[in-house]
């Protein structure tokens, strides 16, 4: 099998679906297709992507799935998630998600599945715009589906919080959080790390780990000049107290 980073997702998804904690399955497969750089990178955001929006790909699919998900083999499964997933969120062009995922079904051996997912793909992205409504009659059902959560947690938080706090949860739990670092106090000050950081970039020493200067800039950007604290607060949407009830009440 080429080493690619589509591949390596899909493998990955393959093997998380049987059994292994994600991240383990994760690293593993990245070793073993000896990705470095961005393509490490776009694997990653793949599989995690998949992981975290998994409800609603499934929903989305199975609306042009005769049969369901179930029936199609595991890569073939995969192949179609992890193309939606990187049309819908990722901002992939469809038409690259698409051919891409038709080429992953030879890589995996499963070329009498190509047609399938061509024809699935590009029905979803004719009819993007206009893809079925979740239902909306059963509160749980509906946020459980649309913001990709288990239904025994959405249950649990509708009976703890409410409906429109736990959609509120729901909604700030599947944001990307800012990059932020964390200073160690007994190897220097924040203004000294921000300071190592500036001199870095300046060097673009730290494009020695794949980052574009872009990304350099926003990791420099979030060093937290408060007492080595990690910024979180302010891009919560309930406050503190209600988030530990949560927290408490659930685990």
């Amino acid at each position: 099998m080429a080493a690619n980073p589509r591949a390596a997702a899909v493998a990955a998804l393959v093997r998380q679906e049987q059994d292994g904690f994600s991240n383990l399955v994760l690293d593993a497969e990245l070793k073993r297709q000896q990705l470095e750089g961005r393509d490490k990178a776009f694997a990653s955001a793949i599989f995690y992507t998949v992981l975290e929006h998994r409800g609603t790909l499934d929903y989305i699919l199975c609306q042009f799935l005769p049969k369901g998900l179930a029936k199609l083999d595991a890569p073939v499964r995969e192949i179609l998630r992890a193309a939606l997933a990187q049309a819908r969120y990722m901002q992939v062009p469809v038409s690259a998600a698409v051919n891409e995922a038709v080429k992953l079904t030879r890589t995996f051996k499963k070329s009498s599945a190509s047609g399938l997912v061509n024809a699935v793909l590009r029905k979803l992205s004719t009819n993007k715009e206009r893809l079925p409504a979740i239902p909306a009659e059963n509160s749980a059902e509906y946020l459980s589906l649309r913001y990709s959560h288990p239904r025994w947690l959405v249950e649990r938080l509708l009976s703890l919080i409410g409906e429109e706090e736990t959609e509120a949860y729901l909604r700030m739990n599947n944001q990307v959080v800012p990059t932020t670092i964390q200073t160690n106090p007994l190897k220097g000050t924040p203004e000294e790390l921000e300071k190592l950081l500036n001199n870095l970039i300046q060097k673009k020493a730290l494009h020695e780990y794949g980052m574009s200067r872009e990304q350099i800039e926003e990791f420099a950007d979030s060093v937290i000049a408060n007492q080595g604290r990690l910024m979180a607060n302010n891009f919560v949407e309930l406050d503190r107290d209600r988030l530990i009830k949560i927290y408490t009440e659930l685990y």
